[in-house]
């Protein structure tokens, strides 16, 4: 019962967000950014229904020292989608704050890599590091409809799924209660958006879904502790990539474009935006499935990590070249400037 009611409050909550917002003229997407993809103007506000139904349906202790440490980040993203002009240095500040939050709450710390072990007091200091890094990770990818929502979804599915096959049913009850919550918003976003996440939802999912990793492999050391960065790897890896592109270009590296992989994916070929988002969730869906089958192998998760690298360099590289959206439909190809 508590699963069904974190789905329908959360949706209800939305559909009372997105009535508000338009009769109050609040928190609509109507600003001009260099990343924006689409062109009608949507309430980007759907962290906040997302975190109340959290609030309303997890019971357990670990989840609401969860829910208490994801606050300061999801403030950080609310003010943000408010007033607009807070400093990217604040909201970082504020989205470490969460982190040592729940550093001290559930003494989230990755301190076993099983190939090594590292020292408390720097193994706390990556951990933030990583914490604050992926948070911010899951905002780069909201560019299309569905797709950070959606990727956050599957990470929580899988992280359940492992959980649960570690015989840790409560870690795997609680995963599923947020991914159900996020699953509401995700209705009402893809394919047609009728809500965008804002940054207070990108910021509380991401906050959400690195814990849920870290505390899966501090809860069941069997697991392999490569398995959650192999399935949050892909906004990782797309942060990572997009500093070194940019730093070989000589622009700043944490500024905002239009040539991350999901936007060239949506701008240089035949799919839509909806198509997009399917495809690349169905790709990292394939990726985790193989990791979830050898959960207790690291080397494989390796392997698999240095294979989507490959992968997605090369296909990368590929989409740069093309200038048409039409690239399937049979017109002329042509080359474009190296960005990568």
């Amino acid at each position: 019962m508590n699963l069904l009611a974190a789905f329908f409050i959360s949706y209800f909550f939305h559909l009372g967000i997105i009535w508000f917002s338009k009769k109050k003229r609040l928190f609509l997407d109507d600003q001009e950014k260099r990343q924006k993809v689409h062109t009608r103007i949507v309430p980007r506000i759907g962290g906040l229904g997302i975190f109340l139904a959290c609030v309303l349906v997890v019971d357990d202790p670990f989840g609401r020292k969860l829910l208490i440490a994801a606050v300061p980040a999801f403030l950080a993203g609310f003010f943000e989608d408010l007033l607009s002009n807070i400093s990217p240095k604040i909201r970082l500040a504020v989205i470490s704050l969460s982190g040592v939050l729940a550093i001290a709450l559930l003494n989230a710390v990755v301190i076993d890599f099983e190939f090594a072990q590292i020292p408390w007091p720097l193994a706390a200091a990556f951990t933030l590091l990583m914490i604050s890094g992926i948070t911010n990770a899951i905002n780069i990818i909201d560019g299309l409809n569905g797709l950070a929502s959606g990727f956050s979804i599957l990470a929580l599915v899988f992280f359940s799924l492992a959980a649960y096959t570690a015989g840790d049913s409560s870690l795997a009850l609680l995963f599923c209660k947020f991914g159900l919550a996020t699953l509401a918003f995700f209705v009402l976003n893809f394919p047609k958006p009728y809500i965008f996440l804002g940054d207070s939802g990108a910021y509380l999912l991401g906050f959400t879904v690195v814990i849920s990793g870290i505390s899966l492999i501090m809860r069941n050391p069997a697991i392999s502790s490569y398995f959650p960065f192999l399935v949050l790897f892909y906004p990782v890896f797309e942060v990572l990539f997009s500093m070194h592109r940019r730093y070989r270009k000589g622009v700043p590296m944490m500024s905002p474009d239009k040539l991350h992989f999901h936007t060239l994916l949506f701008k240089r070929t035949a799919l839509s935006n909806s198509a997009s988002t399917a495809l690349l969730l169905a790709a990292n869906g394939i990726l985790c499935v193989i990791g979830l089958l050898f959960l207790r192998q690291s080397w494989v998760q390796i392997a698999l990590v240095l294979a989507f690298i490959g992968i997605y360099t090369s296909a990368y590289r590929s989409l740069v070249r093309f200038k048409t959206r039409r690239v399937t439909e049979g017109t002329k190809r042509s080359p474009s400037p190296r960005v990568s």
